[in-house]
């Protein structure tokens, strides 16, 4: 069990169908019902099965109680209960309804949240279902300057609320007009919002509203999207409350509404762009490039369909946001840009949010735009304003200088090429990492004897990735999709806390690309997602150094993990993420260091995660962490104090069996109650009771078996097995030495191939102890030369490496004894 695998898979845009299918094919079935047909749908995927889970028992909740919120309370809805939180301050009002600063009410920990209360309602069960699942594929969103959907529900009058990180800020229009800010500044922030937008584009989310009110920015000049894909969430289940209503389709602002939404058409990515470039217009001209409010529909709808807007250069000058700059400025590429943004066709915008970034940016740059078609004279421009000597160069300079414009038209015609060619390359990745690494990969994961096949895409992937690996450019989001097909990779490779191919060399060539690849991202206000990237590539390295012995590299790239989460949580003391990133490390440190020094550390992360499963009590990957820890800090303290240690395996083992009730036929469940059930037979032992040890140690050894004869290549699987049969070997020992022999002589049987493969020191150690115990139980036996062969084999083994435990130290000791006592009576 390393910290390793503490995080959970994240869930891709694809998969939230998958989800939505099965909600809606269970939801009028029995609970027994359900659970089956959940089951058997999400066999090849426990992780889509718990969200699925989870909504269920959200839609019962919802069913049963008919929200939450007291109908008699204050009509302006102050003091009112949504949820966990109680309604505090009214900080704004729109179309689709009021937003409310809120603080939580259950007293578990102080938290200030938005709470958005719609004037719709969810009285039909479809709406709910709906709402519920849309709910969820927005709460995945994790991004910096997104803000982020915590939950969603309905009232006791059915009015839908939705719960969200609270943001102290203003509209983007308001913090230019405010702060005088220059043409460039407005410029840097609008690429920052285009990033988030691009960032939930490829995660399968539209915003469908974006405008000045939702992009809040903090007094730390950093922009916030807010309502992403609220209008999506809520369209279908408004009344008359939203901003259009009737001929215009759903919940839209016209001033910043594409053609293709205003027609009815389908909303995609291309609207989100036509909407940044409204907004781009705004705040770089000061003023709409149309302005809808207060026109008839008809009139509106005309407008934005059929009216080219002006130039942002020629636009009349704004009598309550003065720009701080002569709008000259804009003359030319700026007008270019932001009227290519506003295409009325979907086809002739910018094809990503992120290529109106990148141009923007070559204009920051004083570099040629993609928006304008490029010419000698256009070229020549640019390179004057980027070397301002040019200006005043000779009539002979510029005869060379028109010569090198030539070459600039090439390089912009290169520069064209190379960001389409990325773009691909970025298609391919995501196409790699989503269809082949991940989900091919976990399609055949359950099949028995599936290990050829799992190699065979391993060594496939590793050939694509080093071909896309040769120019990851300065993309963040391509370095970190490129990092997490490395990581994933090496997990297959070698994780032993996974199912895992036994590879701990190749997986650690992996970990040590995907390290490489993240370093240049990683600043001291990195985002969430190369921090986490990064933290994981560190807490694997760790775990492999771990694995064989080396103690050193372990503890340093634990230190490391540590590091980078700790500066993470310095800036963003809020996010709960922070947390569990910073829990993670502590684990991985605890876990590398000598166990006089660990035990603050592991106390430290227990009480990290128990405060994270207060927050979310019914969230499995949680549970998980507790009871993992506890089984570590168990384990210290087994032979000093053996009542605190059962107290902390029963914790864990209560955590587990909640977990493995839910999920009955998930693996890593299995393996984690596996542990439990033995780590409370041996405190159980030791405390006398030698009935219930003998029951619980049977239970982990069914389950065990489970796991290997399910996949007998697994490594992980039959590591601890191997275990397992070894400890039982001791255990009856006294009691029963034929079967402690033949514990032990299968435990021999099931480890010594995992040595071949894998040259751990752990598979080493046990091989020694089983060893050991078949000695042992040959004396027992009164067979004494072939104890005395059993001896010798075991401190061979033992005698290849220290095992930095007292109690492996101890048998290492007495292996090595007993096989010069056999010696010495040749």
């Amino acid at each position: 069990m390393t910290p390793s695998d503490s995080g959970g898979r994240q869930i891709n845009a694809d998969d939230f169908w998958r989800i939505e299918a099965v909600f809606a094919s269970v939801i009028g079935l029995d609970p027994e019902g359900r659970a089956r047909t959940v089951g058997e749908a999400c066999a090849d995927r426990p992780d889509l099965r718990l969200e699925i889970e989870a909504l269920l028992v959200a839609h019962d909740r919802l069913a049963a109680a008919g929200g939450e919120a007291d109908d008699e309370n204050d009509p302006s809805g102050l003091g009112l209960q949504v949820g966990a939180y109680r309604l505090v301050e009214k900080i704004g009002e729109g179309g689709m309804g009021e937003v409310f600063r809120a603080e939580r009410a259950d007293g578990l920990f102080a938290q200030q949240v938005a709470v958005k209360l719609t004037r719709s309602t969810l009285a039909d069960s479809d709406l709910r279902r709906r709402f519920l699942v849309e709910r969820q594929i927005l709460a995945s969103l994790n991004h910096d300057n997104i803000v982020r959907l915590l939950d969603g529900g309905t009232t006791g009058r059915g009015q839908a609320f939705l719960i969200m990180e609270h943001v102290e800020g203003v509209p983007l229009t308001e913090h230019c007009r405010d702060h005088s800010l220059s043409l460039e500044a407005r410029l840097q922030l609008l690429c920052v919002v285009c990033r988030a937008v691009q960032y939930a584009h490829q995660h399968g989310v539209v915003h469908r509203d974006l405008k000045p009110a939702n992009i809040l920015v903090t007094s730390d000049h950093i922009p916030k999207v807010v309502d992403f894909g609220v209008a999506k969430l809520l369209e279908g289940h408004a009344g008359s409350g939203f901003t259009t209503t009737g001929v215009v389709p759903g919940p839209l602002t016209p001033n910043y509404a594409s053609p293709e939404q205003i027609r009815g058409l389908a909303v995609t990515t291309a609207s989100d762009v036509y909407a940044l470039g409204v907004v781009l217009y705004e705040i770089v001209a000061g003023v709409r490039p149309y302005e809808t409010q207060g026109l008839p529909l008809e009139r509106v709808i005309e407008v934005v369909l059929h009216e080219q807007p002006g130039r942002p250069s020629a636009s009349p000058p704004s009598e309550t946001a003065p720009l701080p700059y002569a709008k000259a400025r804009l003359r030319g590429d700026i007008d270019a840009l932001v009227l290519k943004a506003m295409s009325k066709e979907p086809g002739e915008r910018y094809a990503s949010a992120s290529e109106l970034a990148a141009d923007i940016t070559r204009w920051l740059k004083g570099e040629p735009v993609l928006a304008q078609t490029p010419s000698a004279g256009y070229i020549l421009r640019r390179m004057a304003l980027r070397h301002k000597r040019l200006a005043t160069v000779s009539a002979l300079a510029l005869v060379s200088v028109l010569a090198a414009s030539g070459v600039a038209v090439w390089q912009w015609r290169v520069a064209r090429s190379e960001q389409a060619r990325a773009e691909r390359r970025f298609s391919e990745v995501r196409q790699l990492a989503n269809a082949v690494i991940f989900k091919i990969h976990d399609a055949v994961l359950p099949l028995p004897g599936s290990t050829p096949v799992r190699r065979l895409i391993v060594d496939e992937a590793i050939g694509y990735l080093e071909r896309l690996d040769a120019e990851p450019g300065d993309d963040p989001t391509l370095r970190i999709e490129l990092a997490d097909a490395h990581r994933q990779v090496g997990a297959i490779l070698g994780n032993a806390s996974i199912a895992n191919l036994g590879d701990r060399d190749g997986a650690r060539k992996q970990y040590e690309r995907a390290h490489e690849i993240l370093r240049p991202l990683l600043t001291n206000r990195a985002s969430f997602e190369v921090v986490r990237s990064a933290v994981d590539a560190d807490l694997r390295l760790s775990g492999i150094a771990l694995t064989k012995g080396e103690l050193e590299p372990a503890i340093a790239f634990a230190r490391e993990a540590v590091t980078h989460a700790s500066r993470y949580r310095d800036y963003q003391a809020g996010d709960v993420r922070g947390a569990d990133l910073q829990a993670r490390a502590y684990f991985a440190l605890a876990s590398a260091l000598p166990r006089s020094e660990a035990m603050a550390i592991w106390y430290q992360t227990l009480d990290y995660y128990e405060k994270l499963l207060a927050i979310q009590p019914d969230d499995a990957q949680t549970q998980r962490n507790v009871a993992l820890v506890g089984k570590y800090i168990g384990g210290n303290l087994e032979a000093t104090d053996t009542k605190t240690a059962h107290k902390h395996y029963a914790r864990s083992l209560e955590l587990d069996e909640k977990r493995l009730t839910a999920s009955p036929e998930d693996p890593r469940v299995q393996f984690d109650a596996a542990i439990s059930f033995s780590n409370m037979a041996s405190a159980s032992e030791l405390l006398g009771d030698l009935d219930a040890a003998g029951r619980l140690f049977e239970r982990s050894l069914a389950l065990r078996r489970q796991l290997v004869q399910a996949d007998p290549t697994n490594v992980q699987a039959r590591g601890r097995l191997g275990y397992l049969l070894t400890r039982l070997g001791r255990f009856y020992l006294v009691r029963d030495p034929s079967a402690a022999l033949a514990f032990s002589r299968e435990g021999v049987d099931v480890l010594a191939p995992s040595l071949v493969t894998t040259k751990d020191i752990s598979t080493r150690v046990t091989l020694a102890l089983a060893w050991n115990q078949i000695g042992r139980s040959e004396m027992a036996l009164k067979a004494e030369a072939k104890a005395c062969a059993a001896f010798r084999r075991s401190d061979a083994l033992y005698s290849q490496g220290a095992t930095n435990d007292a109690s492996e130290d101890y048998e290492a000791k007495y292996s090595a004894e007993r096989a010069a006592a056999c010696s010495a009576a040749r």
